[in-house]
């Protein structure tokens, strides 16, 4: 049973809290004194409204405040890390509404401005580096995603890593089934789809109002995979992933068979009604979308769009330089990067190693680094990336020390087939905190042909080890 109502919110929860610790001096009443109990509570209540409402006395205790708040109003997240082994809110889903944007961007604002009032004070060295990360987090924010200006530049349905599949995902990766609260929990939640597929859809509506057209190959890619689930939760709701997750996860320790079969038929009647018409509804607006789209895609297109751009390059370098020398800079490093490749080429006898297209594209087709193209080698696949991530994660102690490396282990999974055909070649998915649930590394075996062997090394350092797993 959740610690908390799952009704609630972090407005509900801070209020709650604070009635609770400033409940505490009244204990002192019968501990001590009635007038001692009194002045400790008038200060402690002070105290715990401070925290919890205006600029802390402390620097630690506003990046605890903004921390805790950023994490409770985004269950989603909560699930996924799972902070002292507890399923907070496990009932709702992350908020992507329109209001929450706006919520968001005045917080941030009124914490940015907490944070800038600590800039002339004492700090320590690890407190500085802690005020740099945070205000450099918050003021970028500021600028591209909770900006008037470009508060709706990105494109929040895409096809890459798209709310409308990643919901399904995270429910399916990340929803634990321990007893029959958790059960109920995860129907409630995928009833909860319908509610973010509308606001999705308001989203997108809000973004045609401002003539931020998503690129043609990004609605199309999005209508497809959405379709297809659609039409797999109207003909064979049982084999949604929804569905074989929640059977796989149920069992005798948790309900009675009879509870079990109850539980499952509430859980389709939701698939075959709230779900499958909000994919109904966000397929008609994306329809009308498609029927508009162009193909002059680019930031470029977009209002203030060279302006955005730069600031998403400085948010991504967190550096001040422009466009063209960071394209200028690319330009020499590919260069340097090929000529060291040529050299390995050219030492491996690879034929035509002086062209570098063409070697690289003939060394895609050596029979030795391709896969054959059946269910067996999909197996294979994610065996030998198991492997691969093991033997460098052997080698990872040379360069981090033990309180750097992640506690947990990196698993490797198939890419759910429902979300193949969009997803890129690889992502990662992160581990929990109580370290129940595993980093994940997924693997797309969609075509194997895409499966190259000696690129796959360089896929699991970026989302593997290293990479996002100790990130």
């Amino acid at each position: 049973m959740s610690l908390i109502p799952n009704s609630w919110h972090w407005k509900e929860l801070k209020l709650a809290l604070i009635c609770l610790l400033c409940s505490l001096p009244i204990v002192l009443f019968f501990l001590i004194n009635f007038h001692l109990a009194i002045i400790i509570f008038i200060l402690w209540s002070t105290l715990i409204i401070n925290i919890a409402y205006f600029n802390p006395i402390s620097l630690n205790i506003l990046y605890v405040r903004f921390f805790f708040e950023y994490l409770l109003e985004r269950p989603s997240i909560l699930s996924q890390l799972r902070p002292l082994g507890l399923d907070l809110f496990n009932t709702q889903l992350s908020d992507y509404s329109l209001s929450f944007d706006e919520h968001v961007a005045k917080q941030f604002r009124k914490e940015f401005d907490y944070l800038k009032s600590f800039k002339n004070k004492k700090m320590s060295s690890a407190q500085k580096e802690s005020y740099d990360v945070i205000g450099y987090f918050i003021n970028m924010n500021l600028k591209r995603e909770y900006s008037d200006e470009f508060r709706y530049h990105s494109y929040l349905i895409n096809q890459m890593m798209g709310p409308q599949t990643e919901l399904i995902s995270f429910i399916v990766k990340y929803h634990r089934i321990l007893k029959l609260n958790d059960a109920e929990a995860y129907i409630i939640r995928v009833q909860r789809i319908s509610k973010a597929f509308d606001q999705l859809i308001d989203q997108q509506i809000e973004r045609r109002r401002r003539n931020i057209e998503t690129p043609r190959f990004v609605l199309q890619r999005v209508f497809d995979s959405l379709h297809a689930f659609r039409e797999q939760l109207q003909n064979e709701p049982n084999q949604s992933p929804l569905m074989i997750s929640f059977i796989e996860n149920l069992n005798d320790s948790i309900c009675s068979k009879e509870k079990q079969n109850e539980l499952i038929s509430r859980l389709l009647k939701i698939l075959k009604t709230d779900v499958l018409e909000a994919h109904d509804r966000l397929l008609n607006v994306l329809r009308e979308d498609l029927s508009n789209a162009k193909t002059d895609h680019g930031l470029w297109k977009l209002p203030n769009g060279d302006k955005y751009y730069k600031l998403c390059l400085e948010f991504h370098t967190t550096t001040n330089m422009s466009p063209d020398e960071i394209f200028e800079l690319g330009k020499k490093h590919v260069e340097r990067i090929q000529n060291e490749m040529r050299s390995i080429l050219k030492e491996k006898q690879i034929e035509n190693w002086h062209d570098f297209r063409v070697s690289i594209n003939k060394l895609e087709h050596n029979v030795d680094q391709i896969y054959e193209n059946d269910e067996e080698s999909r197996g294979k696949i994610i065996a030998d990336y198991s492997q691969l991530i093991d033997n460098i994660d052997n080698e990872m102690h040379r360069y981090f020390s033990p309180a750097c490396r992640p506690t947990t282990k990196c698993t490797v999974e198939r890419i759910p087939k429902f979300k193949e055909a969009t997803s890129p070649g690889a992502y990662y998915f992160p581990a929990s905190l109580d370290g129940k649930t595993p980093g994940t590394f997924f693997a797309n075996l969609r075509n194997i042909g895409e499966v190259i062997k000696f690129k796959m090394a360089t896929l699991a350092y970026h989302e593997a080890v290293p990479g996002h797993h100790f990130q």
